[in-house]
């Protein structure tokens, strides 16, 4: 009778545990380059035109969950009116994952919700009427992106505006990244690099531009948002905390080979290490003094990196590399 007992405890316990459920979040970190996003910050481009975003906003709907060895997971009903000036964070829910593979989401709203009438939904939820206003009409349906700022060409004056709202179904564009996250108690974090300055890619925004449509800059800025925008960013563990030096990566983004100079004065036995996506060191040389230069080829298919040093196996620093 006792060991019946036992494994019928062990058994419901098994189901317990087999049906546990994973609190997901996606945390966007906003960024302006090397600067942490902010409105307002005056920036400079390699033309010298000076600019600052005023405005900023989009949405991500019909968010899937890939997991658990190919399983896809749908976050039903759910959206995302992303404004990284004021939240980061987004709670997905709660699901039966393990292990996470890759992420996907779109940007703008799906055909079925995108010509509904605002007032249908209820107050604080992303597609009820918001002001500024989201919704370009039900023609048209809600804007997609809206990115709103000022420029010049004199960082204490920028009298002119650029405005770019994209509208319209055929730019709802799909987003994949790859992931390699485990649930740690009954947790995952989704930690993705957003860099907004790379709107800006290839886009004259200077001298007063006003683009509010389905096509021209308005699209190619909306698909920028698909295709440069977003990272995966990369744990790296715990960095020695008494580690003084310095690790700077040159040219960075990377095509064939990059520099990297360092200087860890008083460390020794150092080695570097080139780190993929899913955390794999790739490729890892000796460094035969504390501070020098090393010329490391780039072999590799284009995607964000790290070059991490150690010292004896322990992390002490690392820098992020874009291999294009």
């Amino acid at each position: 009778m006792k060991v019946r007992l036992l494994f019928a405890i062990i058994f419901l316990w098994s189901l317990q545990s087999g049906f546990s459920q994973t609190n997901v979040t996606l945390n966007l970190n906003p960024l302006l380059g090397s600067y942490p996003f902010a409105l307002n910050q005056v920036l400079s481009d390699t033309a010298g035109n000076y600019f600052a975003f005023t405005r900023l906003e989009y949405y991500i709907s019909e968010i899937k969950l890939i997991h658990d060895g190919g399983q896809e997971t749908p976050v039903t009903e759910l959206f995302l009116l992303v404004n990284p000036s004021i939240k980061s964070d987004y709670d997905l829910g709660s699901f039966q994952i393990t292990h996470l593979e890759s992420i996907q989401f779109s940007l703008g709203v799906d055909s079925a919700h995108n010509h509904l009438d605002p007032a249908t939904f209820p107050p604080g939820h992303p597609l009820a009427p918001q002001d500024p206003s989201m919704q370009w009409g039900w023609t048209s349906g809600y804007r997609f992106l809206a990115v709103e700022g000022i420029s010049g060409f004199s960082e204490s004056s920028l009298p002119d505006i650029f405005q770019f709202h994209t509208i319209g179904d055929q730019n709802y564009r799909t987003v994949t990244l790859p992931l390699n996250i485990d649930a740690v108690n009954d947790q995952i974090l989704i930690p993705v690099d957003a860099d907004y300055l790379r709107l800006l890619d290839n886009i004259r925004f200077w001298g007063g531009v006003i683009s509010h449509s389905t096509t021209g800059r308005a699209a190619e800025m909306h698909a920028n948002l698909a295709d440069y925008v977003y990272t995966v960013s990369i744990p790296t563990g715990i960095s020695e905390p008494n580690a003084i030096g310095s690790i700077l990566a040159q040219p960075n983004p990377v095509t064939d080979a990059a520099t990297i100079t360092y200087s860890f004065p008083g460390w020794n036995d150092l080695t570097v290490s080139i780190v993929d996506i899913n955390g794999r060191a790739i490729m890892a040389r000796p460094l035969q003094e504390s501070e020098g230069q090393i010329l490391l080829p780039m072999p590799y298919q284009s995607g964000v990196y790290l070059a991490v040093i150690q010292s004896k196996g322990r992390i002490i620093a690392s820098t992020k590399l874009l291999v294009q």
